[in-house]
């Protein structure tokens, strides 16, 4: 699938989180902590780009290239998931997907080095109509994965920008 071109507010609010936090490590190169992920995204009118890093552990439960079939199986299922389920919603489930595209092949013995650590990445493109007037989005990520404990979440919109860790499967995400 080809990746879709990130609105111009995805682009700035990657670079003001780069500059905002006084380091040059982009996103991706965060921390790799066990149990924790991040949410980035971007509203421009009904378009929302997503950017979801997370450690593999949390999502497939091993971080080493898949070997059983149980493992493949996983690695299978993980993948349709990402590829088929808006990782941001609306509390009344407007938003469509657009374009998806997890990095999850490495697990499945193509490019994966044994005894590293390594994130699985996701970025989605959404059409999301209401988005500007709704007050709050929700995500299925920490209900799908239990070992994503905790989320960190930053945003960025035509109004503003902001953030929050999201630590409980039932929570919103309040834009406001």
């Amino acid at each position: 699938m080809k990746r879709p071109a990130p609105s111009r507010f995805l682009a700035t609010f990657c670079v003001t989180t780069i500059l905002g936090s006084g380091t040059a490590m982009a996103a991706s190169e965060a921390p790799h902590v066990h149990g924790h992920g991040t949410l980035q995204f971007a509203i421009e009118n009904s378009q929302v780009d997503i950017v979801f890093s997370s450690p593999a552990g949390n999502l497939l439960g091993f971080e080493h290239t898949a070997h059983t079939e149980e493992e493949k199986t996983v690695v299978r299922e993980v993948t349709e998931w990402l590829s088929a389920t808006p990782l941001l919603n609306t509390p009344s489930g407007t938003c469509t997907l657009k374009a998806s595209e997890p990095d999850v092949d490495s697990y499945a013995g193509h490019q994966y080095h044994d005894g590293e650590h390594s994130d699985i990445q996701v970025s989605q493109t959404l059409d999301c109509p209401g988005t500007g007037n709704a007050p709050e989005l929700t995500t299925p990520l920490l209900k799908q994965y239990p070992g994503l404990e905790e989320l960190d979440v930053m945003w960025v919109t035509p109004t503003g920008q902001g953030g929050t860790v999201l630590t409980d499967p039932q929570q919103s995400i309040r834009l406001n």
